[in-house]
């Protein structure tokens, strides 16, 4: 399966904001269009955030839909006009990330909440770098020992949300399977232990883990993330990576069942404090 080019939250959410000032304008979208003096189709691809726009089309609609200079509304529009071409960080790991890879940081690095379930690993978000290294260097098959020191990095990077003062919300539940399976070599899991003992002091971070003696649950399908924003539910995105590529899922009915699934799972899961004594357990068992 091919990689799907996925449009960035800024350009999704100035689509959705400019639907809005259209509907609320009591406009269509061809009606706007012949206004802007643009092609039929141009609103329509701006709106579902297929395509973006020049400033000048951007200002040309505000006027048109009644915007006034001194609006609030207008100044976020064009601030979200403008740093949807704004270079994030792991671009300058362009040469080592996929489009796919660097698409989703661009999403995570803009949530207010991250929802993971993971049945297999230790999330990114969590991983010490030997953890990291181990991992990467297993599930990159194809890849030379050369290209994994600077995923490991970019991984390292995106762990900067957990300390930023408005970081996201993360709420994270992995089966105990990834805790006990010979994936890494004890040390390096030893300290993976202590860091996920660590995220309970993270007042943004939340760790659960779901227990061997759990039921069947909606996790059986494999791991999956929900990317929420403030923009509300019609701008959230469910995520299922696989080796080549990650699907993408934005629809809302879609992306409100796997919130359900991940709702389950966590009523399912230990809680916070409990996992805390089974992570204890767990290093102990761990020869040194």
């Amino acid at each position: 399966m091919g990689r799907r080019s996925r449009p960035t939250v800024h350009r999704r959410r100035l689509g959705a904001e400019l639907r809005a000032l259209r509907q609320a304008a009591g406009l269509t979208q061809e009606a706007a269009a012949v206004e802007a003096g643009v092609h039929f189709t141009t609103i329509g691809r701006i709106e579902s955030a297929q395509t973006g726009a020049a400033e000048e089309t951007i200002v040309t609609l505000l006027d048109i839909y009644g915007v006034a200079e001194e609006d609030p509304k207008r100044d976020l529009i064009l601030r979200l006009s403008r740093e949807r071409s704004m270079r994030g960080w792991w671009q300058s790991y362009e040469g080592s990330l996929n489009p796919g890879y660097a698409e989703f940081i661009a999403l995570e690095s803009a949530a207010a909440e991250v929802q993971t379930f993971q049945p297999l690993v230790v999330p990114g978000l969590f991983q010490t770098s030997a953890y990291a290294r181990a991992v990467i260097g297993a599930t990159a098959v194809d890849d030379s020992p050369e290209t994994v020191e600077p995923l490991v990095q970019v991984r390292m990077g995106r762990q900067a949300a957990l300390v930023q003062p408005h970081g996201p919300v993360v709420t994270t539940v992995v089966h105990e399977a990834a805790l006990r399976a010979n994936t890494v070599p004890p040390g390096v899991m030893r300290s993976q232990l202590d860091r996920l003992m660590e995220i309970a002091e993270l007042p943004n971070a939340t760790f659960q883990v779901l227990p061997m003696a759990a039921p069947a649950h909606p996790g059986l399908t494999g791991a999956f993330q929900l990317l929420r924003f403030e923009a509300g539910p019609g701008m959230d995105v469910a995520l299922v990576e696989l080796l080549t590529t990650s699907i993408y899922v934005d629809a809302v009915p879609e992306v409100e069942r796997y919130a359900l699934a991940f709702q389950r799972i966590r009523e399912m899961a230990l809680t916070a404090e409990a996992t805390q004594d089974l992570l204890h357990r767990v290093k102990k068992e761990i020869a040194p």
